[in-house]
């Protein structure tokens, strides 16, 4: 059986990824703790989607592409403190924290440290960034698919 190698590039990326991703957490903390657990989420959201867009193949990477715009289009609204879109953000948040607390093993198993919490609280606010990034690539695929088939529908119109 042959054993899989990590290359040294290969590592080399994985160290670069870790050490932006703690820098940026690093400096989001220093700006505004509350916001850590979305820009969590999103940020992981955001990487899976690039992940996806550099190995995918051609319908793949349409796909990945809006999701990725999608993505980027949450985290945009998250981070701008003044703009209508974080009060919205705001409002799911407490109401996803007050979920947790009905829940009472739930809540004392998340309330029992700071570091759960923000995983738990994290996994609960990525659901609707997920659905915002899914529908954002199916609605890429949607529209080359579309613009596809209207070339391919004029192509023929002019052979005949």
């Amino acid at each position: 059986m042959h054993k899989r190698r990590l290359s040294i590039a290969k590592l080399m990326v994985i160290v670069g990824v870790l050490a932006v991703n703690l820098d940026v957490l690093r400096l989001i903390h220093a700006i505004d703790r509350a916001r850590l657990p979305a820009v969590i989420a999103s940020g992981l959201v955001l990487q899976s989607g690039l992940l996806g867009l550099v190995r995918g193949r051609r319908h793949a990477r349409v796909f990945w592409l809006g999701f990725v715009l999608a993505d980027a289009l949450v985290i945009a609204s998250l981070l701008s403190p003044a703009s209508r879109y974080w009060t919205a953000w705001y409002q799911y948040f407490l109401f996803a924290g007050d979920r947790i607390q009905v829940f009472p093993e739930f809540s004392r198993f998340v309330k029992s440290d700071y570091r759960v919490f923000v995983a738990a609280f994290a996994l609960i606010i990525s659901l609707p960034q997920l659905v915002i990034s899914l529908a954002g690539g199916l609605l890429a695929m949607f529209v080359v698919h579309a613009f596809e088939e209207r070339a391919a529908l004029t192509s023929t119109d002019k052979a005949r």
